[in-house]
């Protein structure tokens, strides 16, 4: 039996998570959680020698890091949103210019939707520059967790207004929605695969996207995320029976965000125990 504990899917500063990299490590070590993925969306920087200082971080700690990505898409045939977890083993750190050049391309989709969203603001008569929250983030990249940020230090809202303005004005059909057009699941797949990387589909509970499971299988999937806090116990099983008949790995990770979004608790969700020894071997973990 392997004794190691790995959630395979945690965020930081570096995208929509609250906590840094160390903040998060912390935890991690509290929690006996041996290995580890940041996988900030839609970003290449643990993929890089940027991140070289965290991983040996990770190293004094006593952790294993894993790096890794977690990309979001649009499967083009059944139209729902998907979002692929991209793993490097061990020693490996190559990325394709086609997956680089997907990254690029949905950063500055994000950051384009971001300031239809900030302009949207101002016509309500929040202060918000464009400027001023793109230089609040850490990778170039504007989330919602940024805009929200720059609207409470406006002081123009009550906590209590504060806490209901993302569903009053940001969710679908709200004066402060934009679509976001995101690349086909097909295509990232391909990409993460031309790039040595271990592709896995991440929460198919919450994005309802159970059916295109079968297909990115033959594609060159690798893995289910099984072991999440948006999924019920029918999501979970399943998540088995496909994996069990596509012959895929099951993953698992509490999609850690901090204080923002549907954070898990670290500790709650992991790899299933069965299959910690074949991540291990997977990702080249000594």
């Amino acid at each position: 039996m392997c004794d190691y504990r790995l959630d395979l899917h945690l965020h930081t500063m570096y995208s929509d998570g609250s906590d840094s990299p160390e903040q998060v490590m912390r935890l991690l070590k509290d929690k006996s959680i041996s290995v580890f993925a940041f996988a900030d969306h839609d970003t290449d920087f643990w993929i890089g020698e940027c991140s070289s200082a965290y991983r040996e971080e990770a190293r004094r700690m006593g952790l294993k890091f894993i790096r890794a990505v977690e990309l979001s898409t649009r499967d083009r045939i059944s139209g729902k949103k998907a979002h692929l977890l991209a793993f490097w083993p061990e020693g490996e750190s190559f990325i394709s210019n086609n997956l680089r050049s997907i990254i690029e391309d949905t950063v500055q989709m994000r950051n384009s939707v971001g300031s239809r969203q900030i302009e949207c603001l101002h016509a309500m008569g929040f202060p918000v520059d464009y400027q001023t929250v793109l230089q609040s983030t850490s990778t170039g990249q504007i989330f919602k967790r940024h805009i929200m940020e720059a609207i409470r230090h406006t002081g123009l809202l009550s906590e209590d207004e504060y806490k209901h303005f993302h569903y009053n004005h940001f969710v679908k059909g709200k004066n402060c929605y934009f679509p976001k057009d995101y690349p086909d699941t097909s295509d990232v797949l391909h990409a993460v695969i031309e790039s040595r990387a271990i592709p896995v589909l991440a929460h198919p509970g919450h994005n309802d996207n159970f059916d295109i499971i079968p297909r990115l299988a033959k594609e060159g999937l690798r893995g289910v995320e099984c072991n999440h806090p948006t999924h019920s116990e029918t999501d979970r099983a399943r998540v088995i029976r496909l994996c069990q008949l596509h012959q895929l790995l099951l993953s698992g990770g509490s999609d850690y965000h901090g204080k923002y979004y549907r954070s898990g608790v670290i500790g709650d969700y992991t790899v299933p125990v069965a299959y910690s020894k074949k991540w291990k071997i997977l990702l080249n973990i000594d």
